[in-house]
């Protein structure tokens, strides 16, 4: 990007300025600098002339000396304007106090001309007034200008004569200033080939660094009245794609054209400081130019320096940030530097603007889900450069690098634990407004108040995940969290009842509004109505008034009629609000209550009962029984929710209609009436948002015993669970045929297997006939055929039933860690020869040496009588077995 800033301004120039004192040192100084003014330069000339008096404020003051301005050409200056001021005014900023209205007046010569052998002189009397009446306006400045006189001098002709003629115990010339100003604006033209007198910077800077300081100078005929200051970022390894063909310089046109910035700056600036923010490793190129700028606009820039170079490696380049800069006139800029973490959450902003080099720093921080919470406020002075500042900030108590949410969050408002702690005063912004300040007493630090610690706000959000605010505190002990003084914000819906008693009928469903309840620091309440598209449609205050105020006295009807109030019945329990979940059903409404009143609550439940068929005539009746939980709760924890419990449950449930359905009963909570199913109780409640839940659930006990009763005989249940079984045997029997035994004998046994190859044809239709066949498939073929075969033997007494039997117990021998022969510690002959883990012999331990049947060294293998690649990866070695 290319910044370009063009710096004007007008500046008062040529000043001659004597204070009129009763005692001079007799030393005469005329001090000049340079202002710039519409494309040209401004000489500012200050002169001091000194007196002498006699001792008493009736002694006139006396000069003895002259201090003379004279206007003299510069090199390559072209035209010029000059403009003189004489003006007298008041000090208004004297250590005195002017306890008297007074006017003042002085006479005073002014010689002016083109030279000083040749000038006219005009005497002008000056005068002052002053008024001390509050929103007085009176005459603090009196001035006499004319234009273009090359020579100037002033002389006082008498002392000051004041109306009255004493206003206080000092002498009146000690409040007044008579200051005589030249203002000459010189024009150039700027030099053919002008070339830098200095340009000077450092080859190389290192962290902690935010800036690179360049000076220069011009020639005094170089008529430049700007130097252009450009700049830009090269890193070490991009630095290849700006490289002149066939060489290893980089092409600083190519560099410069596509991404510089550049400054206007007056040339009475021989110096500035380049930001300094780049990440990675490189190198800042920067030069200079001449250039004249006129009043009409138009401009002659001279020929750019050969660039010069800075290595730099990297603004903090192991952390995540982003820099924001302003620029304004003469080179004036202001970088705005916040720091990330990894979740790229601001933690760190730092602010500095090179006029008075300060920097701001601020800090924020995050409860554990990643919410700001915490609020620091912005203290200068914490350092002279821009850097991220680690332990910055903290609370008492707290370890570095320890996370300060251990401090603050998941805490309940106003309970004993909910005060966050103080923060150290040993540094950071705690340190700056508290009595640790090492410049408190430096100038208007005096007025830094003491934070006694909390300097930050603190901001508690709901524990909904909705992200809403919950609380917030000021800054200072009085507005702490936990201070009562909070900010505290509560949501929650409209009744019907209320829209329509504060709106009328025409406001439509309250589903459609929200609202809304803000307590402040006060104390005071307000309430406000938003539509669903978060517009305000009505606010008002509510709620107790607050104890350092007077409270309406609305029970006046003469002044204040129907605003009394009256009391209104809200529904809470309807189609929308009531929600089955499983075996109950559930309503949740929000409360808000804007002043400590007391709530009567009422719930009515009649009943139902449950009609089946039974095996009798006589139907089967069973009533509906329930357990009622009522529940109060305070979003804002402060307060202990609020508990009642209710059933309706019998000790001794029946099916007879015609005993009466039990009424409800008592089981927790106060103050409570019941009156057969009407329930009813009062309770106070606190300012607030309160959440009312109602769940009314089927007494799983009482299912219970109406499903034993339900499966008695001869009841619910017509005939016994085994005759349900037995008829459905029966049936099954009939339908397949299952009662007629197949006699399987050992020919059809060996019949219906057939030989191998008969077999193994079979199989491989079965199967698509595979081609080729995979060696894995005959496998699987052969050791089918041969369960079969043993099957049909063992029809046949071919072969004993108890050998695999006998098989299964001697390999159970072989497994660890069980098996006898498989223990991996043990002692004696037995253990030396058969144990598969013993290495007393050669060719053990046997585990790691399987044999096949012919007792040949051989793998171990699968089901299929493949090799076990679990054991032996890739199909061999032994690589596991060691």
């Amino acid at each position: 990007m290319n910044y370009r800033i063009k710096n004007r301004q007008n500046v008062r120039s040529g000043t001659v300025v004597w204070l009129l004192m009763l005692a001079f040192s007799g030393l005469l100084s005329v001090n000049k600098a340079l202002a710039q003014t519409d494309g040209g330069i401004e000489t500012i000339t200050i002169a001091r002339l000194t007196g002498i008096t006699a001792t008493g404020n009736s002694q006139p003051l006396v000069f003895n000396a002259t201090a003379p301005l004279t206007y003299s050409i510069a090199p390559q200056e072209q035209t010029k304007t000059i403009q003189n001021i004489i003006t007298l005014s008041l000090i208004e900023e004297t250590p005195y106090y002017l306890g008297t209205n007074f006017s003042a007046a002085v006479d005073v010569r002014i010689d002016f001309g083109p030279s000083s052998s040749s000038y006219s002189s005009h005497t002008q009397t000056f005068t002052v007034t002053y008024d001390k009446n509050e929103g007085a306006k009176y005459n603090a400045k009196n001035y006499f200008s004319f234009p273009n006189a090359e020579y100037v001098n002033i002389t006082v002709l008498s002392a000051p004569v004041s109306t009255p003629a004493s206003i206080g115990s000092f002498n009146l010339a000690e409040i007044l200033l008579l200051q005589n100003e030249m203002r000459v604006t010189r024009f150039f033209e700027l030099a053919n080939s002008v070339s830098f007198s200095t340009f000077n910077g450092p080859a190389s800077v290192a962290n902690p660094v935010d800036a690179v300081p360049v000076t220069w100078s011009w020639p005094a005929t170089a008529g430049n009245n700007y130097t252009q200051l450009e700049w830009t970022w090269l890193e070490d390894e991009l630095a290849p794609n700006y490289y002149i063909p066939s060489t290893t310089t980089v092409d600083e046109t190519a560099l410069f054209s596509n991404n510089s910035t550049r400054l206007d700056l007056t040339n009475n600036i021989g110096s500035y400081n380049i930001p300094l923010f780049y990440d990675g490793v490189g190198k800042l190129y920067y030069r200079i130019r001449p250039v004249t700028i006129k009043g009409n606009g138009s401009r002659s820039d001279g020929a750019w320096s050969a660039a010069r170079t800075c290595s730099y490696g990297g603004h903090n380049n192991d952390l995540n940030w982003q820099v924001r800069t302003s620029f304004a006139e003469d080179g004036k800029l202001k970088s705005v530097m916040e720091y990330y973490d990894g979740s790229l959450r601001s933690r760190q902003t730092v602010t500095k603007e090179n006029v008075n080099n300060t920097t701001v720093t601020a800090e924020a921080f995050y409860d554990y889900e990643g919410r700001a919470s915490i609020q620091i406020l912005p203290a200068p002075g914490i350092n002279t450069i821009i850097k991220y500042q680690a332990n910055l900030n903290l609370f008492n108590t707290q370890a570095q690098n320890q996370n300060p949410a251990e401090f603050f969050d998941l805490q309940p408002i106003n309970s004993t634990s909910s005060i966050t702690p103080a923060l150290s005063t040993t540094t950071g912004t705690s340190r700056y407004y508290s009595p640790s300040n090492d410049e408190l007493n430096v100038g208007p630090n005096k007025n830094i108040p003491d934070a006694e610690g909390y300097p930050y706000t603190v901001t508690r959000y709901t524990p909904d995940a909705t992200g809403r605010i919950m609380a917030q505190s000021g800054v200072g002990p009085a507005h702490k969290m936990g201070s009562t003084r909070e900010t505290k914000y509560f949501y929650g819906t409209a009744a019907q009842e209320e829209l329509d008693g504060l709106f009328g009928t025409e406001v439509g469903n309250y589903t459609h509004y929200f609202k809304n309840m803000v307590k402040d620091a006060n104390g005071q309440m307000s309430v406000s109505y938003t539509d669903m598209h978060g517009r305000t449609i009505a606010t008002a205050l509510a709620g107790d008034a607050p104890s350092n105020l007077l409270a309406l006295n609305i029970n006046d009807p003469v002044h204040y009629p129907n605003q009394a109030g009256t009391n209104i019945t809200r529904s809470l329990l309807n189609a929308a609000t009531n929600v089955e979940k499983g075996n109950s059903i559930e309503a949740i409404n929000t409360l808000l209550v804007p002043a400590t009143t007391t709530y009567n609550f009422q719930y009515n439940l009649a009943p139902d009962k449950l009609q089946l068929a039974s095996c009798t005539a006589t139907p089967l009746c069973y009533d509906c029984l329930y357990d009622l939980e009522i529940s109060i709760t305070d979003e804002s924890g402060d307060i202990a929710p609020m508990l009642w419990k209710f059933n309706n449950v019998s000790l001794n449930p029946d099916d007879n209609c015609g005993t009466a359905t039990p009424a409800f009963s008592h089981v927790s909570g106060t103050g409570v009436t019941i009156n057969g199913n009407n329930i009813s109780f009062a309770q106070q409640l606190q300012p607030g948002s309160y959440s009312v839940r109602k769940t009314l659930t089927l007494s799983e006990a009482s299912l219970q015993s109406y499903k034993a009763l339900f499966f008695v005989e001869g009841k619910g249940i017509c005939k016994t669970e085994q005759q349900i079984i037995d008829s459905i045997y029966n049936v099954l029997i009939t339908g397949n045929n299952c009662g007629a035994p197949v006699s399987v004998t050992c020919q059809s046994c060996l019949d219906s297997l057939g030989t191998f190859n008969d077999f193994r044809t079979t199989y491989l239709v079965s199967v698509g006939n595979p081609t080729p066949v995979p060696p894995s498939l005959d496998s699987m073929i052969q050791a089918a055929f041969n369960e079969g075969l043993n099957n049909c033997n063992n029809i046949c007494n071919a072969s004993s039933a108890p050998v695999t039997s006998k098989r299964q117990l001697m390999l159970a021998d072989m497994v660890p860690y069980g098996g006898q022969y498989a223990t991996e510690t043990g002692a004696g002959t037995m253990y030396s020869k058969y144990n598969i883990f013993s290495n007393s012999f050669s060719g053990q331990p046997f585990y790691k040496n399987p044999w096949n049947v012919n007792k040949q060294p051989d793998y171990y293998r699968n089901d299929n009588g493949e090799i076990d690649e679990n054991i032996h990866p890739g199909g061999s070695g032994y690589t596991l077995l060691n």
